[in-house]
């Protein structure tokens, strides 16, 4: 019996050490489960981050695509074609019969025309300030009024210039295309700094000077182009445009009440330019 019993206690260690050995075992091996799985996740997650910044960094540096969000500054040279000048000019007398009044117009050459322009781009509309120069040649100067009470009319050689500098606050709107060419439409507002000056007309060889005029007037104008960025925030463009710039006077000095009055000053323009961010 003590015999049995001792056998029975000897028993019961080496039971315990093996049930205690396996269940290390399963432990052991549901932590390296987890372990595995965790490290799993991870990896699978490290590689939905790469991913995610790989495609990230593939539409930011999609070639098809222009650049945007950044300042820029930029130029456009070009041809301007502006419509004749109407207006009117008065020369008082004590006698109506020695009374200068009439009805007449400045007809314009066709010249160059410029603007520089600082703004900033977003990704389908800009916003900038532009200032645009041109000056007209004065080819001839139509008349119709009468002139010492004698009814008269005709159109005679003239030279001299007219003046249409302006500085302008324009929008656009950027088409999109999914590419980098894209057609524009803009606007603009602002002042014009319109002025006729030396506008001498010649009659039947006799050279008489007109009146210098000048003003400060409101402007508009609107636009159409297509643009291409040929390099990183850098685009080349064709645009179209129109403008009117407001009326303007003057007077002779030497002529007491003497008046000169001229209309708005409308152009249409063609030119070419460069556009360059930062």
């Amino acid at each position: 019996m003590k015999k049995h019993l001792v056998g029975i206690l000897l028993t019961i260690p080496a039971t315990l050490s093996i049930a205690t050995a396996a269940h290390a075992d399963v432990v052991s091996t549901k932590a390296a489960d987890l372990v595995g799985t965790q490290a799993n996740n991870q990896q699978t997650l490290a590689q939905k981050n790469f991913s995610v910044a790989q495609n990230e960094n593939a539409e930011a540096d999609d070639s098809n695509l222009p650049a945007a969000n950044y300042w820029y500054v930029g130029g456009r040279a070009g041809v301007g074609f502006p419509s004749n000048v109407k207006g009117n000019y008065v020369e008082p007398s004590a006698s109506p019969f020695a009374e200068l009044s009439e009805s007449n117009s400045l007809e314009l050459n066709n010249a160059f025309q410029g603007s520089i322009a600082a703004g900033y781009q977003w990704e389908q509309v800009r916003a900038e300030l532009e200032l645009t120069f041109g000056s007209y040649g004065v080819d001839r100067y139509a008349y119709n009024g009468i002139y010492g009470g004698i009814p008269d009319s005709g159109s005679n050689k003239a030279s001299g210039s007219v003046s249409a500098t302006t500085l302008m606050v324009n929008g656009y709107w950027d088409i999109p295309t999914g590419s980098k060419w894209r057609p524009y439409l803009g606007a603009g507002v602002g002042v014009g700094f319109p002025s006729a000056s030396e506008v001498k007309v010649d009659e039947d060889g006799v050279k008489y000077q007109i009146p210098s005029a000048s003003g400060t007037s409101f402007a508009i104008q609107g636009k159409a182009g297509i643009q291409y960025e040929v390099t990183k925030k850098g685009n080349v463009f064709l645009e179209l445009g129109y403008k009117n710039i407001g009326g303007f006077s003057g007077s002779d000095p030497n002529i007491s009440g003497s008046k000169v009055n001229y209309d708005a000053v409308n152009s249409f323009a063609i030119g070419i330019g460069y556009r360059q961010g930062f």
